[in-house]
Parts: C-alpha cells; sequence; structure tokens
C-alpha cells in the first residue's frame, strides 16, 4: 500500500471551520468517483511540524493507494467532474505552501482511523530495515500502530513515520518528531474499509 501525503494549511483570511468543510465536502465527492486503485482518504488536524509552513495548525491528507500507478488516476479524478468545483473552492481557500510525501506501508493494519500520533524518525544507521521491524512488531501485536517508510525518497519530512493509538514507550527510543493527530475528515470507498497486512519485505 502507497500513501500520499499532503500538508497544507488554510489562507491566513480563512476560518478553520470554512475550510474543514471544504475538505469534507471534497472528500465526499472523491469517495463517489472510486478512482481505481484508490483505498481512501482521511485529513488529521496537527500541530506545526519542523518541514512545513510555521503556523500554528496545519492538515495532513493520507491517501492510500494499493499501488504507486493509481497516483494519476487519483490526480485526474481530484480536479475533475463531481470533484471538480469542491476542489477549486478547497484550493481558493488554502494557503499557497504545500509539502507532499510518498510512503509505502510496511506493518499494520493499514487503519488510519485510529492514529492518534505520529512518530517520525530517521531509521538508526547502526540496524537495517529488517532488524527495525523486529524491534517494531512486537508492539504491533499489543496496540494499534502502522509504519511507513519514505518511498522513492520522495518527501521533506523524516524517513519513517510510525502511527500510534496512543502514546508508546518506543518514543523515547527514536528520535523522533511527534505530532499529534485529529481526524477532520475522511473518503472511504464502499465497506468502511478492508483490513491490509503487510509483510516484510515486500
Amino acid at each position: 500500500m502507497i500513501a500520499f501525503i499532503k500538508w497544507h494549511r488554510p489562507a491566513d483570511a480563512v476560518a478553520t471551520e470554512a475550510y474543514e468543510a471544504s475538505l469534507r465536502s471534497f472528500h465526499r465527492k472523491l469517495a463517489l468517483c472510486k478512482p481505481p486503485g484508490f483505498e481512501y482518504a482521511v485529513t488529521f488536524r496537527c500541530n506545526p511540524a519542523p518541514w512545513f509552513a510555521a503556523a500554528e495548525v496545519i492538515y495532513s491528507d493520507w491517501y492510500l493507494m494499493r499501488h504507486a500507478a493509481a497516483l494519476d488516476k487519483l490526480q485526474d479524478a481530484a480536479v475533475s467532474g463531481a470533484c471538480e468545483q469542491p476542489h477549486a473552492t478547497l484550493v481558493a481557500q488554502a494557503a499557497p505552501d504545500v509539502a507532499t510525501g510518498l510512503y509505502r506501508h510496511r506493518l499494520g493494519r493499514c487503519d488510519l482511523r485510529y492514529a492518534a500520533y505520529a512518530y517520525w524518525f530517521t531509521k538508526p544507521t547502526t540496524i537495517n530495515y529488517t532488524e527495525l521491524l523486529d524491534t517494531l512488531r512486537p508492539l504491533a501485536h499489543h496496540q494499534k500502530v502502522d509504519l511507513w517508510i519514505r518511498y522513492l525518497g520522495l518527501s521533506p519530512a523524516p524517513e519513517c513515520c510510525l502511527l500510534v493509538a496512543e502514546q508508546s514507550s518506543i518514543r523515547a527510543a527514536l528520535q523522533q518528531v511527534e505530532t499529534t493527530l485529529s481526524q477532520v475528515s475522511t473518503a472511504f470507498i464502499e465497506s468502511p474499509l478492508r483490513t491490509w497486512t503487510t509483510s516484510w519485505p515486500t
């Protein structure tokens, strides 16, 4: 599973309530369009991140796709048909500064609805990726956890992102940036969510 992540914020003159209403309107239309390869999307309100604009509140959109090739289909659907007007409204309300990243799922159930915290970190040079997974797997057995790793080097954010439902002691072992997440909007196709698992390596 691939996640296209977009960090954005409303323009200074736009009220938070109006911006979030536009996000929900766009996601409703996107779910109806059902772009090929698109699974679902979640938008979180989160605290500022060092790789994005200095703002009191920012947003991160997570668009989950079965494969990277679906990104073109998602882009086309987002700016045409039923999505065209809601997307245009959202763009008009947003500040011009935007950051994007591409991440690949490595551990967990690929269910972002539970996520309340994101730990962004770089893999320690003293371990390899298999050892990183082995370290985090026991945590995934007892908590709702998803590990995402930067895909093709495309992101200004750190290499790894661990999404968790509650704060974990693992954060003390990671040189990480912690962001709190509050779900604002979702775009689900058909039933709420199928369960995905990812083995290592893929």
